[in-house]
């Protein structure tokens, strides 16, 4: 798919006369881009709509953003966007009641290498976590993880011929999977497949 550049981007006026055409366009968007896993763990698989979303909000919040700031946030949230064979995610944990957010945060360590897809049984994919997004080192827990699946050849075609896919979170202190994503989800992320195949 193509970078996000900053000319691409609406003014801040232009952005708040049509935010609300947005927000009714984006916020099911992603919620059809979204896969629980377990109760506590929803994966938002990302693309050009949902970071260029994301960005247009944050000139919302700061219009005075400097040009220098603007780029370097460019350069990040652009990590977001599928490439090729490559989708990309963003990993949230919530967890509501406080001791139990606490105790996980002790126990789940490592749990950003744990997060797997697995494409009609070719075998699991795992995730890896993409620094330049901010979030810490191995020595503490987020609640929010970025991240890349890289997939083979052959996940792709599969993939795109709507064979059964499959995520999960292997960690000892948090393992649930899901069998098979909503053929919603998947029509969604095919079309990202085909489009950064095509862009590349």
């Amino acid at each position: 798919m193509p970078r996000i550049t900053r000319d691409s981007l609406l003014s801040h006026k232009a952005y708040l006369d049509q935010r609300n055409e947005w927000r009714q366009t984006v916020i099911p968007f992603k919620k059809l881009r979204t896969v629980l896993i377990g109760n506590n763990a929803s994966l938002m698989f990302e693309n050009e709509l949902t970071v260029r979303y994301q960005l247009q909000e944050m000139i919302r919040v700061d219009k005075s953003m400097a040009a220098d700031d603007l780029e370097h946030e460019l350069a990040i949230y652009n990590e977001l966007v599928p490439t090729r064979h490559c989708l990309k995610a963003t990993l949230m944990f919530e967890f509501v009641d406080a001791d139990v957010r606490a105790t996980k945060r002790d126990q789940m360590l490592g749990v950003e290498h744990a997060i797997w897809m697995n494409v009609n049984h070719l075998g699991k994919r795992y995730a890896t976590p993409n620094r330049m997004l901010g979030e810490p080192s191995g020595d503490r827990v987020s609640s929010v993880y970025f991240l890349s699946f890289q997939l083979e050849d052959a996940d792709v075609a599969d993939f795109i011929a709507g064979e059964p896919v499959a995520l999960g979170i292997d960690h000892p202190a948090y393992n649930h999977s899901v069998d098979e994503i909503s053929p919603q989800t998947q029509s969604v992320l095919i079309e990202d497949l085909k489009s950064s195949s095509q862009a590349s």
